[in-house]
């Protein structure tokens, strides 16, 4: 009786393993994230959180709001858009003052702190509170940022605020 050699078969077997683990990663996406690894972006406050205006002349100077972002891993980052969202008190969307996606162009370097100022206190805006006799104020507004880091990868981030009827002088 002629016994089976099993050694030449468990050698194969050893030989494979490496092969078959990397087509597990790659099938799962989980190499991807190794080796292309997305941006980590915290947003670490709105200010002024509370905004409120006091009505001029004009209203060419409506308040801004300074985003603060932590960029918390090596990957660098660029913000391609940013898109704004008004809620009432009762969290209605009041959607005649949204801003739809908006284009732009601000890169955010590895693992640093940056500020970004956008306007939600828009004209639109104004003129909501001018024509609304209801008690909306404040409106809760939320600011979502679309972000692509260098890897490819999209992310979002959200920061939020509250906007307040106008002051008059």
């Amino acid at each position: 009786m002629i016994k089976p050699r099993l050694i030449p078969i468990k050698l194969k077997l050893r030989e494979l393993f490496p092969f078959f683990f990397l087509c597990l990663l790659f099938v799962t996406g989980c190499l991807e994230k190794t080796i292309f690894p997305a941006a980590l972006i915290e947003v670490t406050g709105v200010t002024p959180f509370d905004i409120k205006w006091t009505v001029a002349s004009d209203t060419t100077t409506l308040p801004t709001a300074v985003i603060a972002l932590k960029s918390e891993s090596g990957v660098p980052s660029n913000i391609i858009s940013y898109s704004i969202s008004y809620y009432t008190l009762s969290g209605d969307p009041v959607p005649e003052l949204r801003i739809e996606e908006t284009p732009m162009n601000f890169f955010v370097t590895a693992n640093t702190a940056v500020s970004v100022t956008l306007s939600p206190y828009t004209t639109r805006v104004v003129d909501f509170f001018s024509k609304t006799t209801a008690n909306v104020s404040p409106l809760k507004v939320s600011i979502l940022l679309t972000i692509k880091d260098v890897n490819g990868n999209i992310i979002t981030r959200e920061a939020y605020c509250q906007l307040y009827r106008p002051v008059s002088i």
